[in-house]
């Protein structure tokens, strides 16, 4: 069996919204994407291509969402959050540096007047092998014996 959490699916809502949001959200899920050392990264894509093949190697699977909530009170990680976005943004974004910088400040802003949450998709899975050789390989890990 397998059991993986916290698998980052590329959602990410700010509040208040601004309209920077989107292309500072979309450079940050680029680059979930690129090459990290071991060739290109699935990125948001990581969680349900593990789910799909999981399935089709004949895995019972069962999922759900697990969005981190950051309310008010997550200030600090909110303000890494909002770094971190912006930091890649001024890498890879089309908006312009001061668009970026703008963007961050008016975050901090929100942050620190404590008038901010973010919600970060994530999925979580387990994955259960069927058949009877898998059933039979859980059995074999039973330690009890039939009392009859």
């Amino acid at each position: 069996s397998i059991y993986a959490a916290l698998n980052f699916n590329g959602s990410i809502e700010l509040d208040p919204v601004d309209s920077r949001d989107a292309p500072i959200i979309a450079a940050l899920n680029a680059d979930q994407s690129t090459d990290k050392g071991f060739g290109p990264a699935l990125g948001p894509a990581a969680g349900m291509a593990a789910i799909q093949r999981l399935q089709a190697l004949g895995y019972q699977v069962v999922h759900g969402e697990s969005d981190w909530i950051l309310g008010p009170d997550d200030q600090d990680i909110q303000t890494d959050i909002v770094n971190l976005c912006a930091a890649v943004a001024r890498q890879s974004s089309d908006l312009t540096v001061t668009e970026i910088s703008g963007w961050l400040a008016k975050r901090q802003g929100m942050i620190a007047a404590r008038s901010s949450s973010i919600r970060i998709g994530h999925t979580d899975f387990f994955g259960l092998p069927t058949g009877t050789r898998s059933f039979d390989r859980l059995q074999s890990n039973n330690t009890s014996s039939p009392k009859g």
